[in-house]
């Protein structure tokens, strides 16, 4: 374990009260669920996992964001009409309402980012390699972070990715319906130029 002066400087940012949302397809019952497998901070998993690995919970601050962190992503990149989108594909989201409470978390927003000495590939590319080894290195980190609040790449609006050691502890499953009975879907919709085909 690295001595306090060699470890990364970290701002530590705490969550007392904030909502978020996340979309889960709707054949999953838990709205909080989490399964195994690669993302932007978390490594591929042994087969089967070890106890090193670890999974994670994303969710972001608005609706628009978790929309295009999940499904949207780079789809409609060279698209310069209205997207379409198949109904089928929205037809399996729900949206989900997390209260997080009393969760701290290692802060890479903005000028945290640099300060924290973080490349900028960890945050940013489409390839998570450095992303996970910074996961990683925080998840192991001795000053117990939950977890990290960092900006989305596609819409610069805020996400956090929790541990799955602190979810139970620190996040709470507010409210659940699906995705295309959400009123604030329209407006999604609307902004990011998409139609439902």
């Amino acid at each position: 374990m690295p001595s306090p002066v060699n470890l990364r400087p970290l701002k530590r940012y705490t969550l007392d009260g904030d909502h978020f949302f996340r979309l889960v397809k709707n054949c999953h019952v838990e709205g909080l669920g989490v399964g195994w497998g690669a993302s932007r901070f978390v490594p591929r998993p042994a087969s089967p996992p070890a106890d090193r690995d670890y999974r994670a919970l994303y969710a972001a601050r608005d609706l628009d964001t978790a929309f295009a962190e999940t499904v949207l992503r780079d789809e409609a990149v060279g698209c310069f009409d209205a997207f379409p989108i198949p109904l089928k594909v929205l037809q399996i989201w729900d949206v989900v309402e997390i209260l997080a409470s009393d969760l701290t978390l290692a802060d890479l927003r903005n000028h945290q980012a640099l300060v924290a000495r973080v490349a900028t590939d960890a945050l940013h590319a489409q390839v998570h390699d450095e992303g996970q080894k910074l996961g990683r290195e925080i998840y192991d980190d001795p000053r117990d972070f939950a977890g990290l609040i960092f900006q989305s790449r596609l819409t610069g609006v805020e996400n956090i990715m929790v541990y799955d050691r602190a979810i139970s502890l620190g996040l709470q499953s507010v409210s659940r319906q699906p995705l295309l009975k959400c009123k604030a879907f329209a407006a999604t919709l609307d902004r990011f130029a998409l139609s439902i085909v």
